[in-house]
């Protein structure tokens, strides 16, 4: 061998060695690219006519996969890891796959989580900020202080979590927005915008999916510059194709799909109106926001009037060395007395958002919000946290809408959040509307038609169990009781804060007239529900009282129903009898008999019954005089009258009381004719008449017995009158002449009338 091959054939092992690494790279680097874009796997094994284009082309396909890795390596402080295999995701990465597109955001359970870019805030990432907080002037706090997570928001996306609380500030060097909790820097170098594009890229892997996003402003210094980076960041044209571009309204799940909606906890004051007025997402603005507030409604859309219903009590006004079992019970009150207006509140299309986070780090031992969420582990707390009691509280709130719901350490209670997610099922959430009862109008044999409450259909129950209107009335008395016990909790928390801040003002020597109002106020409200609370079980007791007697009367008609249907069977089981023996009756016949009726009649049987003797005889009453006595009764004197004896006396009392007559036999019970017969036709009144027409008489000229003896009567008083005139004159004549009959001899004088 020359001397001249041998450098170049002593550095042919060496090449040869790099040509093969170089080669293992580049598969390896199309196996990654293949994983994230299968196009690019194409772009190099596709064959190509021109050198040139394959090589721009492979340019072009690549260079996109380079950058959105280094932006997720950039955001991964924040964001975490993403996962590679999205086949072996579990179920709860795309649950919103199985609802219906028409599905109203307002009208589902959502689940978020609380501070989310607070789960990497340990002792590890602390140090690692050191000296940017020592820039900064940043004093060291605890890390269990400010963490209230402890998965990424890779990991949360894939249990389920949609929602998610993030604090922007700008950074130490005022060049960039990154997130913070309070004055604790999160990450220097895991950006707004890298997190966001993450998002985006998550969202292109779920297309079923929609992400809701809670910006806020975190820390002091909230400027002009912070508000135009902001703005920057959520108009760029990635935020356009990727955010919901909508305002004031929250819409469908199938217009939210694929993107982000932002829920803007900001304002942007410091810019020109403009800039507020082409920035999409709902607006909640930070000045109406109450802080740390246990209810409160803020308008979201004054157009339409949409309202938003919040619990933000995120720290527990209880006495300053309360115990964690203390503040974590008044912190479950007031987030399940809050869902309960979700569940039973008279909004059903209405945004209900809860906060079930707190903490109280100023208490002595500090409160963190790990302890607020699944207590200390001790027997201080034997319930748990607030996730360990809100879980019992999930499983008997099944069939209800509670509207989103923001976690701290979701992951710890491994129930709590499918528990929540399996609520409302997508067939109930794309048909809510409000509360719902049933009744007995069926559609089919198994189903049940439903009237609404609140304008809402409501779920199906078997027809066995509607066919009752009891149901309807116990769905009734569990809506009310529902609400009445929402609205008994809300008070007594008011109560108890009213009467927290009036100790607090008295302890610090300076009482509040203020907040001793309050508390009156909060008062009167609990007497007032006490008052509706006996009300109702007033109520109660009478809807149990008509209900019995509804059953009662049900009964009744049922055996009435019962009864009916038995004699008409009965009667329907009689055999008709036709007789053979029947003689025809032609018309002539029938008008020729029919002509003797009267236009009047009555049973042969029917008697109306006499008067008493004693009715018939007028009583006398007490006091009256006899007649002629001038009002004055003579009582009879019985020494002096001499018919009366003492032994008639003692006769008349020894003789006993007549017995009363005996009571008339009855009457035989003859058959009902509708008309009398012929015979007593013919020997009445209407056969004389009819004997008169016969003989060519008038029956209005021929008197009756009774008009004949009227007749007759009245010529015989006349008669007796002409008798008596005729008596008198001639008692007169003897008494002028004299009497001629004495035999004495007489003088007889002229009278000319005698001529």
């Amino acid at each position: 061998m020359s001397p001249t091959c041998r450098p170049s054939c002593s550095h042919a092992p060496l090449l040869l060695f790099l040509f093969t690494m170089l080669a293992i790279l580049l598969i390896t680097l199309v196996a990654i690219a293949g994983l994230a874009d299968p196009g690019l796997v194409l772009a190099f094994v596709s064959p190509s006519p021109r050198k040139e284009e394959s090589s721009d082309k492979h340019s072009a396909s690549i260079l996109p996969y380079f950058a959105l890795q280094k932006v997720l390596k950039e955001a991964s402080p924040i964001y975490g890891t993403t996962a590679v295999n999205y086949g072996a995701e579990s179920d709860t990465a795309t649950w919103m796959s199985a609802y219906h597109d028409e599905t109203l955001l307002v009208h589902m359970n959502i689940p978020g989580t609380h501070h989310a870019a607070s789960w990497n805030h340990a002792s590890a990432a602390q140090d690692s900020l050191e000296y940017i907080n020592h820039l900064a002037n940043l004093s060291a706090v605890r890390p269990d202080f400010y963490r209230c997570q402890a998965r990424s928001i890779a990991v949360m996306l894939d249990a389920g979590i949609r929602v998610f609380d993030l604090r922007y500030a700008l950074d130490v060097t005022r060049t960039n927005l990154v997130f913070w909790h309070g004055d604790a820097l999160q990450s220097e170098t895991a950006s707004v915008d890298d997190v966001l594009y993450s998002l985006y890229n998550w969202l292109e892997w779920h297309k079923s999916e929609a992400i809701l996003l809670s910006f806020q402003y975190e820390a002091g210094g909230n400027d002009a510059v912070t508000q135009a980076m902001l703005y920057a960041t959520l108009t760029s044209p990635a935020a356009r194709q990727y955010m919901v571009q909508a305002r004031g309204d929250l819409g469908t799940l199938g217009q939210a799909r694929g993107k982000i909606t932002l829920l803007r906890r900001f304002d942007l004051d410091l810019l020109p109106p403009v800039y507020e007025n082409s920035i999409p997402g709902v607006h909640f603005p930070p000045n109406n926001w109450t802080d740390n507030g246990p209810d409160m409604a803020l308008i979201y859309n004054k157009t339409t009037g949409a309202t938003a219903y919040i619990e933000d009590y995120y720290q527990p006004l209880t006495p300053n060395n309360s115990t964690a079992e203390t503040n974590i019970r008044w912190k479950v009150n007031a987030t399940e007395a809050h869902l309960r207006k979700a569940a039973w509140g008279d909004h059903p299309d209405s945004l209900y958002w809860t906060f079930a986070s707190s903490t109280n780090t100023g208490h002595n031992p500090p409160i963190t919000p790990v302890i607020q969420a699944l207590g200390n582990g001790s027997k201080s707390t034997p319930d748990g946290g607030v996730n360990d009691q809100l879980l019992p509280f999930f499983q008997s709130m099944r069939g209800e809408r509670l509207g989103i719901v923001m976690f701290d350490f979701y992951d710890d209670v491994v129930e709590l959040v499918p528990t929540f997610l399996g609520l409302l099922a997508p067939d109930e959430s794309v048909r809510f509307s409000g509360k719902h009862i049933c009744c007995a109008n069926f559609e089919s044999r198994s189903r049940c038609r439903c009237f609404l409450l609140h304008n809402n259909p409501c779920f199906q129950i078997d027809s066995a169990s509607a066919s009752s209107s009891n149901q309807i009335i116990d769905t009734l008395t569990v809506l009310k009781t529902h609400k009445m016990f929402a609205q008994f909790q809300t008070s007594y928390s008011g109560i108890e804060t009213s009467l927290q801040k009036l100790t607090d003002s008295i302890a610090a020597y300076n009482p509040s007239v203020r907040d001793a109002e309050e508390l009156l106020a909060a008062d009167e409200a609990v007497n007032k529900n006490i008052e509706q609370l006996v009300t109702h079980q007033q109520n109660h007791q009478r809807l149990a009282s008509l209900r019995a007697t509804a059953d009662a009367l049900d009964a009744t008609i049922q055996n009435t129903i019962r009864l009916l249907a038995d004699t008409r069977r009965d009667i329907q089981s009689i055999p008709s009898v036709d007789s053979e023996d029947r003689r025809e009756v032609g018309v002539e016949e029938l008008l020729q008999y029919a002509k003797f009726i009267a236009p009047t009649t009555v049973a042969p049987t029917f008697r109306k019954p006499l008067p008493d003797e004693d009715e018939q005889m007028p009583k006398k009453k007490e006091g009256a005089t006899e007649v002629g006595a001038n009002g004055i009764v003579t009582p009879v004197d019985v020494d002096t009258n001499p018919a009366y004896t003492k032994s008639g006396q003692d006769k008349k009392e020894a003789e006993p009381a007549a017995p009363p007559p005996p009571p008339p036999p009855p009457l035989p019970a003859y058959d009902f004719v509708p008309w009398p017969d012929h015979g007593k036709i013919t020997a009445g009144a209407l056969g004389d008449i009819q004997r008169m027409l016969d003989a060519g008489q008038d029956p209005a000229a021929v008197l009756s017995a009774e008009e004949q003896a009227e007749v007759d009567r009245k010529r015989k008083e006349q008669e007796a009158e002409e008798r008596k005139r005729a008596e008198e004159l001639e008692r007169q004549q003897r008494d002028a002449f004299g009497d001629y009959s004495s035999g004495r001899r007489g003088t007889v004088v002229f009278n000319p009338d005698d001529l």
